[in-house]
């Protein structure tokens, strides 16, 4: 068991901390009794959710924000440099990346860390979750709420720590997996990279900074670059060709049942999950347990992952289900609207994209997935922290879906005007799922708010 009091700092400050992974580090140093505040924008759920457990907040980035008391300032990617980090600077105040502090704590476990462009987040959940059925201790750190354990963190003496890489800023590098496991790999976080090239050459190096590799040979990037990996590896996959072969699916609203085969393995496997994507994700575990010799436990009572797929509201009335999903890539949304057009006749879409930058160098596998959703939404783009891109924004996207043959496509300048065309639409018995990473997901809170 390892001994977690190893961290020096009586205080630290998040920049950032409503942010789902700057808020994770923030309550992993709070449960080691560190006092923890920090700053954000706006208030949210998240941020309202740290106040309760005792965090102090400013709602400001001013450099009275950090305290005399502090000794380390921790920061999200977002924010290059303001009046908190002039401020730490110019006191001599230890100044880290979020992505830095965590390997600072991740790197002293045994550590299991999930790279990829998509299934990250469902496949670090699903880890946390059959590690804590397998052992009393369980440390983890995830880019989502975990419903089963009501937060996206948690630290204890356990052998293994379980983390949501983070491909996005580099800051994946700092981490010294024992296994790591990759998904996929698609173009994306080319502001940062700069082309695909230097991204998949990043990815390279994290696979060789890892003991272990477990990675997904469905993806054609990724397989192409597996070559280049000087660890130990064995791939998982629909294809024949896989280690690991997923060999059967079968979908249905509420389980997911399917087969993995190899040589020594052949067992069936079921998650309360929807989506061949899903069973990617699920064989992906399925192999990491079997590499570390766990029996993998009983999944049936996984709840899931918060903004995944989640369902909000359910109108029993109008027999309407209100779903939300952090989908914001082309490959994650046509995925997700695949399975689910699968499954719904009566389905309608709210898109929002997020940054201008993934909109501008995906303009096209946007509006090709977009297309194919009979009743869509498109709602005013959610910027992040970045400057307009002209020719890249949800307006430019909803003219280019004109040219297309929906049953319904609007454009919402703003979500009240998004509530308004759903509530013109809604008849009953349908499934209305909002997608993408920004606020999207406010629209379907009214309508629980409001008992619809």
């Amino acid at each position: 068991m390892l001994n977690i009091d190893f961290l020096p700092y009586k205080h630290i400050f998040f920049i950032g901390i409503g942010g789902i992974g700057v808020s994770a580090l923030a309550r992993i140093c709070k449960q080691k009794g560190i006092k923890v505040s920090g700053s954000d924008s706006t208030k949210s759920e998240l941020t309202s959710e740290l106040e309760k457990e005792g965090i102090k907040i400013y709602y400001s980035h001013k450099k009275e924000n950090i305290e005399n008391t502090v000794d380390l300032v921790v920061k999200t990617s977002a924010v290059k440099e303001n009046e908190e980090t002039i401020e730490a600077k110019k006191r001599g105040i230890e100044l880290l990346s979020r992505g830095a502090f965590l390997a600072i704590i991740a790197n002293k476990y045994r550590l299991i860390a999930i790279a990829g462009s998509h299934g990250k987040t469902t496949t670090s959940s699903l880890t946390a979750f059959g590690m804590s059925k397998t052992s009393d201790l369980i440390s983890f750190n995830i880019g989502g709420i975990l419903p089963n354990f009501k937060t996206n963190s948690f630290i204890s003496d356990s052998e293994f720590f379980i983390t949501e890489s983070d491909e996005s800023d580099g800051s994946f590098l700092y981490l010294k997996p024992e296994i790591a496991v990759i998904t996929n790999l698609d173009p994306e976080h080319l502001d940062y990279y700069g082309s695909f090239e230097k991204l998949k050459e990043a990815v390279i190096q994290f696979a060789n900074s890892s003991k272990f590799v477990i990675w997904g040979y469905d993806s054609q990037n990724l397989k192409e670059i597996s070559k280049y990996f000087k660890s130990p590896n064995i791939s998982f996959g629909f294809d024949k060709n896989s280690d690991f072969v997923i060999e059967k699916t079968e979908n249905s609203p509420l389980k997911l049942n399917f087969k993995l085969n190899s040589e020594n393995i052949n067992k069936t496997v079921s998650f309360p999950l929807i989506g061949d994507y899903n069973a990617l994700n699920g064989g992906a575990v399925a192999l990491l347990f079997s590499v570390l010799n766990i029996n993998l436990p009983d999944f049936s009572d996984f709840l899931g992952v918060k903004r995944r797929m989640e369902r909000v509201y359910y109108s029993k009335t109008k027999n309407i289900s209100f779903y939300d999903d952090y989908a914001h890539h082309p490959k994650e949304i046509d995925a997700l609207v695949s399975t689910l057009l699968s499954f719904s006749e009566k389905l309608i879409i709210i898109f929002q994209p997020h940054r201008y930058t993934r909109t501008r160098d995906s303009f096209n596998d946007f509006t090709n997935v977009l297309s194919k959703i009979p009743n869509l939404i498109v709602l005013k783009e959610y910027g992040a922290s970045e400057e307009i891109i002209q020719g890249a924004t949800a307006k430019d996207i909803f003219n280019t879906l004109l040219k297309e043959n929906h049953n319904y496509l609007r454009f919402a300048e703003s979500k009240l005007e998004a509530i308004e065309n759903l509530k013109n639409i809604l008849e009953g018995g349908e499934k209305v799922v909002s997608i993408g990473a920004g606020n999207v997901n406010q629209i379907l809170y009214h309508f629980k708010e409001i008992n619809f």
